[in-house]
């Protein structure tokens, strides 16, 4: 079926004014709504968000919620819309920082949507992987805050035996910039590496330091550093990052003997491994999560109940690599994986394989002079 959303849902046009923060809160006062919504931002950047809780609005802004039994889950609406973006985003007008969304526009939109079983089978999927996603997150952040606490735990029960304080300027030998270039890393985060440290801000600021200094103990104890964490909270730091770089280099460390110091590198190491894995199997999740919601709801594909089972019934046969292996169970070895993964990667580059997407049996298929599928 297909509808507008004026006809599904409830849209309400809440204009409250100005502000730079965002609207997803556990607020109590205000113009809140409690129940699950779509809000759509309606003026910087834009933007969709979904909530189940409840949260106050602080920013102008459109909301849809269930108003009757229209056949169509709200969830699956949010997923849809997520899919297909350009049904939305055209139709924010005006400069970047003016944009504006008309609520009359947006409830013209007309959204296809199945029976409420396929819908609720289409969120049960996107919803699993989701919450994968957070679990990975949450992994992420228990492992960093575990090399911190480590770190305070050894300076708060032999701290005192570590000698005097030392200017971290002291320590530095030199520093350099380098052009800003795309990366995860957050605003004012210290990262080791062999020679020294590097600190992401407006550029990328790359410090060597001292032998006597183990760089990895060196940058956690940066990262503990209570002054770095008020400059941080300052947001005058985010325009004037040299700030940031100055502070550094008067921020005063103790340093313990070179065997604790190389003990504390190699359980920093031992983390940075798990954390890799962690990080590449969060990432394989975005794509695995990207490949069924687009499959699944991009626009202009009919719903194949039997793609959807298959995609419920045997969730590992849609590999995060963007293609599948029907005989994926008798790769024997990691190493025959990345030889047949990486035949097929020499071959898409050449152009004698090209992908495309089977609706019928809900796989992402090749074909060259005879067809296949990896």
């Amino acid at each position: 079926m297909k509808k507008r959303l004026s006809d599904l849902f409830s849209i309400s046009n809440n204009t409250i004014g100005y502000t730079q923060r965002a609207y997803l809160l556990d607020g109590v006062k205000g113009n809140s709504v409690i129940g699950e919504a779509i809000i759509f931002k309606k003026r910087l950047s834009g933007g969709m968000e979904y909530s189940e809780r409840k949260y106050e609005i602080r920013q102008d802004c459109i909301v849809l919620t269930a108003a009757f039994d229209s056949g169509i889950l709200l969830k699956y609406a949010y997923y849809y819309l997520l899919a297909n973006k350009d049904l939305w985003n055209r139709l924010y007008v005006g400069t970047t920082r003016l944009t504006n969304l008309s609520h009359i526009d947006l409830g013209m939109i007309e959204i296809e949507y199945p029976s409420l079983s396929i819908q609720e089978k289409i969120i049960g999927l996107l919803d699993g992987i989701s919450k994968a996603q957070e679990n990975r997150v949450k992994s992420l952040h228990i492992l960093s805050d575990f090399l911190l606490s480590y770190y305070l735990s050894l300076r708060s029960s032999y701290g005192r035996y570590w000698g005097k304080d030392i200017k971290v300027g002291n320590l530095v030998k030199g520093f350099y910039k380098k052009k800003s270039t795309k990366s995860f890393h957050d605003f004012g985060q210290i990262v080791p590496m062999p020679t020294g440290f590097e600190l992401y801000a407006d550029k990328k600021y790359v410090f060597t330091v001292d032998t006597k200094c183990n760089p990895y103990f060196l940058s956690v104890a940066l990262s503990a550093s209570e002054m770095l964490h008020i400059l941080l909270k300052d947001k005058l730091t985010i325009y004037n990052p040299l700030r940031l770089v100055s502070a550094i280099q008067n921020v005063q460390i103790r340093l313990p003997e070179d065997e604790v110091q190389r003990e504390f590198e190699n359980r920093y190491k031992q983390i940075e491994v798990i954390m890799k894995k962690m990080q590449e199997s969060k990432d394989k999740l975005s794509r695995l999560f990207d490949i069924l919601l687009y499959s699944l709801l991009l626009r202009g594909e009919e719903f194949n109940e039997q793609r959807i089972n298959l995609f419920s019934d045997n969730p590992l046969i849609v590999t995060t690599d963007k293609y599948t292996y029907d005989d994926w169970r008798n790769i024997s070895s990691l190493k025959e994986y990345d030889n047949k993964r990486a035949s097929l990667y020499k071959n898409l580059d050449k152009g004698t394989m090209k992908q495309y997407f089977d609706t019928d049996s809900g796989k992402i298929k090749l074909v060259g002079r005879d067809t296949i599928h990896i």
